[in-house]
């Protein structure tokens, strides 16, 4: 039946997160976190050095700052990994 079908859809699996994690695998996916925030700086470096020499550029300044706001996320995201994995 149709009613049967939708009820295995919404099925929870079991959360990811309760993988046994080992202090290496930790230690491990805290660097790589840091490097991905180190290249985002970056790119945020260079996207502001972009901006000032399109100042006169309207749109490629809003291009520019979405761009930017959507680093900003990523770098608080990860930033929020990181630090649940050094409270671990």
């Amino acid at each position: 039946s149709v009613s049967g079908a939708a009820k295995k859809e919404t099925r929870v699996s079991k959360p990811v997160s309760m993988k046994k994690t080992t202090p290496k695998s930790i230690e491990r996916n805290m660097q790589k976190l840091e490097q991905e925030i180190s290249a985002l700086e970056e790119r945020a470096a260079a996207l502001d050095s972009d901006a000032q020499e399109n100042a006169s550029d309207y749109v490629r300044l809003m291009e520019i700052e979405k761009e930017k706001e959507e680093i900003s996320a990523q770098i608080e995201e990860k930033l929020s990994k990181w630090e649940e994995l050094s409270e671990m």
